[in-house]
């Protein structure tokens, strides 16, 4: 007697599988805010359930406190970046995955399931090479700080160059363009950014700065003055060839006591 296949076996083999992304979170030193982050990280990635399957990857950029415990205590992969600095650690995570869509999340950002399924929503596409978006504060601002994030908007706008605190990407772009320049210490994004645009032109694919803010920290106003903050941004904007030496980059780097 021929045994026919089970028919059950037959429907779940015929079932396609799910799209799968993974955020990577970058953390230095970031056991009092990475709890916050990942609460409503996870808490957006249940809301999209039903577009894709998604994991987190925590890059523990070689922290002195609970960082990589925090992660681990919320089930997430944690990949230990040795060198201090951003964009290797952003790197770090990507590269340690496979899934084809990779989101970047700061460690002191919120992640709306508004804007995880709008991101996912144009990636799934496959016609977007990449996407940033908005950014506002967890707070008020006083009107220097304020005055500094509506310039970033309109920069980050006109010439869509992403903000790191939320960049989603294809993988193919990535490996493409090797990831974040590590030259770098500060401005990675907008590079990666410049990168990936051509990448996109070759391919006739979108890239696109999205108008559904994510949240962020406003803590580096409460650590660095005014003063420091404006320093920092015309040696950025006059001469950002400084950008690769660290010490240029403190505010990105320096963990006050009092944060």
């Amino acid at each position: 007697m021929v045994r026919l296949p089970n028919p059950i076996f037959l429907m779940n083999s015929k079932q396609p599988q799910s799209p799968r992304y993974v955020i990577v979170i970058p953390a230095f030193n970031e056991e009092a805010l990475l709890p916050g982050t990942l609460k409503t990280t996870l808490q957006s990635m249940e809301a999209v359930a039903d577009l894709a399957d998604g994991r987190i990857i925590v890059v523990d950029n070689n922290s002195t406190d609970r960082t990589a415990d925090v992660a681990k205590d919320a089930d997430c992969t944690v990949v230990f970046e040795p060198h201090n600095q951003i964009a290797r650690a952003r790197n770090a995570g990507w590269k340690a995955a496979d899934e084809p869509y990779i989101i970047f999340v700061d460690a002191d950002t919120h992640l709306s399931a508004d804007l995880l399924r709008e991101a996912l929503t144009h990636l799934l596409t496959d016609q977007v090479a990449f996407l940033g978006t908005t950014v506002i504060m967890d707070r008020d601002l006083p009107w220097h700080a304020t005055f500094w994030v509506k310039l970033w908007t309109a920069i980050s706008k006109s010439l869509i160059w992403p903000a790191g605190s939320f960049i989603a990407a294809r993988r193919d772009g990535l490996e493409a363009v090797d990831g974040f320049d590590e030259t770098y210490y500060a401005s990675e994004e907008i590079h990666l950014g410049k990168a990936l645009k051509k990448w996109a032109k070759t391919k006739k694919l979108k890239c696109l700065i999205l108008d559904i803010p994510v949240v962020t920290s406003a803590r580096k106003i409460d650590w660095f003055t005014p003063w420091q903050i404006l320093k920092f941004c015309v040696v950025a904007g006059l001469f950002p060839s400084r950008l690769k030496r660290r010490d240029t980059c403190d505010i990105w780097y320096t963990r006050p006591n009092k944060q």
